[in-house]
C-alpha cells in the first residue's frame, strides 16, 4: 500500500515534469508530503504551481503546459454565478470526471488519500481547497 501511495504521488507530479521537459522548462518534482487542512496552505502546495497563488492560471509551471491552466477565479462567473463545489470536488478527486476535460491536471484524490490516515481526511483537504477557491471568485 505504501508503494502504491508513493507511485501515485510521483505520477501526479510527473505530469508537470513531462510537460515542462517537453518545452525545455524545468519543474522540480518532489513526492507529496503531509499537509494540513487549511485551504490556502493546501492550494499553495498542490494547485499554485499551475494555477498561480491568485488562482488565475499564471503559476510558475503554467508556461510549460500544453493546455493553459484554468483561471479559477472565473469558475462561478462561467457557471451563471454558481460555484459548483460538488462538480469541482469530483474533478479534483478524480471520481468519474476527467480533470479539466483532459489529463493535463493531476488528479489529487489518491494523493490526498496517500498522505491521510483515512478517506475522510482526504475529503476534508479537498473541501478546504474548495472553500478557499470559492472565496476568491470574482
Amino acid at each position: 500500500m505504501r508503494l502504491r501511495s508513493l507511485f501515485i504521488s510521483v505520477l501526479a507530479l510527473a505530469v508537470l515534469g513531462i510537460a515542462a521537459y517537453a518545452q525545455n522548462k524545468v519543474v522540480k518534482m518532489v513526492p507529496a508530503r503531509p499537509a494540513g487542512f487549511e485551504g490556502k496552505q493546501m492550494f499553495t502546495q498542490f494547485c499554485a504551481a499551475c494555477h498561480g497563488e491568485d488562482g488565475r492560471g499564471s503559476g510558475p509551471a503554467a508556461s510549460a503546459m500544453k493546455i493553459a491552466p484554468t483561471d479559477l477565479t472565473q469558475l462561478a462567473k462561467r457557471n451563471n454565478g454558481k460555484f459548483d463545489a460538488l462538480h469541482l470536488k469530483l474533478i479534483i478527486s478524480g471520481q468519474g470526471v476527467a480533470a479539466h476535460g483532459s489529463e493535463s491536471m493531476p488528479v489529487w484524490g489518491d494523493v490526498f488519500k496517500s498522505i491521510s490516515a483515512n478517506g475522510t481526511f482526504a475529503d476534508m483537504r479537498i473541501n478546504a481547497i474548495l472553500k478557499y477557491m470559492q472565496d476568491f471568485q470574482r
